[in-house]
């Protein structure tokens, strides 16, 4: 008889657990869908997500090795343009003149002809550059000296080739005004 309650219990028992389980989960199945439905579209989520880091990190590959692959001629021609583009000149002059607090009043432009001879290891049929020419830029410009000094400064580090030929300073006020003159190379056709 006590094996037959302790089996009635048990089975009393289990019946109560499977009502409470029933009960606790037809009480909060909605919420209960809902985490699930979360907790799928959260892994869901982060699939996509490494998915995409994976694409991103293939295509940031490609762009360093075409980068890395740039022809040579198109990085020199950063450095010694393919034209005399006076513009692109005068927009880089101006923008450096503006970062450094420089006023730059008037710039005039002369082609500078010059001949000579290249030395004997330059005249190779095969060159990666054609010959050069070079444009002269009068600059007349105006700001404290310090503000000057980094002027000179960032044609000094720009990208394009340039040499300062002749700086003429004057102290005008608490300012200084002058004319710089400038060369810049570019590549003949």
């Amino acid at each position: 008889m006590k094996h037959i309650s302790r089996s009635l219990l048990a089975g009393v028992s289990f019946i109560f657990i499977l009502i409470g389980v029933w009960a606790l989960f037809s009480y909060d199945y909605p919420q209960l869908k809902e985490i699930i439905r979360s907790l799928e579209e959260r892994r869901l989520l982060k699939n996509k997500l490494q998915d995409e880091k994976e694409k991103l990190e293939k295509v940031q590959k490609v762009f360093e090795s075409y980068h890395s692959f740039l022809p040579a001629k198109e990085k020199i021609s950063l450095l010694l343009p393919e034209e005399k583009e006076f513009g692109d000149v005068l927009y880089q002059l101006k923008g450096m003149a503006d970062l450094s607090n420089v006023k730059l009043n008037r710039c005039t432009f002369s082609e500078v002809r010059k001949e000579k001879k290249l030395p004997r290891f330059l005249n190779r049929k095969e060159k990666l550059t054609k010959d050069f020419g070079t444009l002269s830029a009068a600059l007349e410009i105006e700001g404290d000296y310090p503000s000057i000094k980094n002027f000179l400064k960032k044609i000094e580090t720009n990208i394009r080739v340039m040499d300062i030929k002749r700086i003429n300073l004057n102290k005008s006020g608490e300012n200084v005004k002058g004319i710089i003159t400038i060369n810049f190379y570019y590549q003949l056709n």
